[in-house]
């Protein structure tokens, strides 16, 4: 966290000789954040600092977030779709099959159009053979249940102990 290490010149530079708006994505470790503070030529140049987390479903909002991310998600699959998205349980099973990670839940949803035939229809269990095929081992033990065939008490209950909900 040096003000003279190559990175934050190279930031800092980036920000100061250009006429343009320039977007910068800063990931990684928790400590990436404090790039930004170390020089205040950088924080003061920084108009909107944003922080990616991962989904949740903690607050009303970030669970409209979350079906909002779906609903769309959802309207590009070409096929039919059999699960309710007009239940919580639909996003509660989505989200802790992702663990509220984007990217995973995107590769499920993929995964889930590939597996059905051109008249099939994308149901929880196709889900859940989606899910099986994308996640790691290790992500399927830290859950230690079937998202997509679990009772909603199980379902509601992990979530909770991932502090999800």
């Amino acid at each position: 966290m040096d003000g003279n290490n190559k990175v934050i010149r190279l930031i800092k530079w980036i920000l100061l000789n250009n006429t343009r708006p320039v977007s910068l994505v800063l990931s990684g470790c928790p400590a990436i954040e404090d790039l930004i503070v170390v020089d205040q030529q950088i924080e003061t140049r920084c108009n909107n600092i944003i922080k990616m987390e991962k989904l949740g479903l903690t607050t009303s909002e970030k669970q409209s977030e979350f079906a909002d991310l779906v609903v769309s998600l959802f309207k590009e699959m070409p096929n039919a779709i059999k699960v309710d998205l007009k239940k919580p349980l639909t996003y509660q099973r989505l989200m802790l099959a992702s663990q509220g990670n984007v990217r995973t839940l995107t590769a499920i949803l993929k995964r889930s159009i590939e597996m059905i035939e051109l008249d099939g229809a994308i149901t929880n269990q196709v889900l859940e053979d989606a899910w099986d095929k994308c996640t790691t081992k290790k992500m399927k033990d830290e859950i230690g249940i079937r998202p997509f065939t679990a009772n909603e008490s199980k379902i509601h209950a992990e979530l909770k102990r991932l502090k999800m909900i």
